[in-house]
């Protein structure tokens, strides 16, 4: 499914809808390219969860967590906003702790730049995005 996305406002209506439809799910791969919308569609993920913190892409910490104020689903306590995108190896992946957080099932976590770790993640606990330039500020956004 590809689905186009006009604007800040609407990806981030979409994140709260994919918010919604995890079951069960807690990791959210982002794929795509630079300025694509990966982080702004993680900003709306925090906004759904009553996160109050500028959300900014954790490019050079790698990695940022985030205490969930409201969780409407009642499925997760804190938000763990990863990118990959300096990462060379899975071994450097490993050494953030990512391991640590994808056995917490209290735990969202968003991986931008996931190339590296996406066959490390068992299926049934991902959903993947695939985020796309259209013309002007548009994006499109495909979710397998």
């Amino acid at each position: 499914m590809k689905r186009l996305l006009k604007g800040e406002r609407e990806t981030k209506k979409f994140s709260e809808k994919v918010l919604n439809s995890l079951n069960g799910k807690n990791v959210i791969l982002l794929f795509g390219e630079l300025g694509s919308g990966k982080t702004t569609f993680t900003q709306g993920i925090a906004e759904a969860l009553g996160i109050k913190e500028r959300i900014t892409s954790p490019t050079f910490v790698l990695s940022r967590i985030y205490k969930i104020k409201l969780d409407k689903l009642g499925e997760f306590d804190q938000l763990t906003h990863f990118d990959l995108y300096r990462i060379k190896t899975a071994e450097e992946i490993l050494d953030l702790g990512l391991k640590e957080y994808l056995e917490d099932t209290k735990t969202l976590i968003v991986i931008e730049w996931p190339e590296l770790v996406d066959d490390m993640i068992a299926p049934e606990k991902k959903l993947s995005l695939k985020f796309s330039y259209g013309e002007d500020d548009m994006r499109f956004v495909e979710v397998f």
